[in-house]
């Protein structure tokens, strides 16, 4: 959802992964791979502040992410795990916009 690939996607062929994809720029590169239509102003520097706050929001989704598609299931977050840290996201993020 975050980067706008689909698992299936052309790219992801001898042994490169959606997941291998997102590791790989987390943290540090993470805007780089985002999906222009989630964050289409990364550049803009009139908006930097909002930016990182927003940014900050993606890089933790990215890392639940990361964390739900781990390659063996039980190491991944149960729901409710999941469920807590995704509310906890949306209020970090709706408080930026308020």
């Amino acid at each position: 959802m975050l980067t706008g690939k689909r698992p299936t996607d052309g790219m992801f062929n001898d042994g490169m992964s959606l997941h291998k994809f997102v590791e790989k720029a987390f943290p540090h590169n993470i805007g780089k791979i985002i999906d222009p239509n989630i964050m289409p102003n990364l550049e803009d520097e009139q908006h930097y502040h909002e930016t990182v706050r927003i940014l900050s929001c993606i890089t933790q989704l990215a890392k639940l992410g990361l964390s739900c598609s781990v390659e063996i299931p039980k190491d991944r977050p149960v729901m409710q795990e999941v469920y807590a840290e995704v509310v906890e996201i949306k209020e970090t993020f709706l408080e930026l916009q308020g």
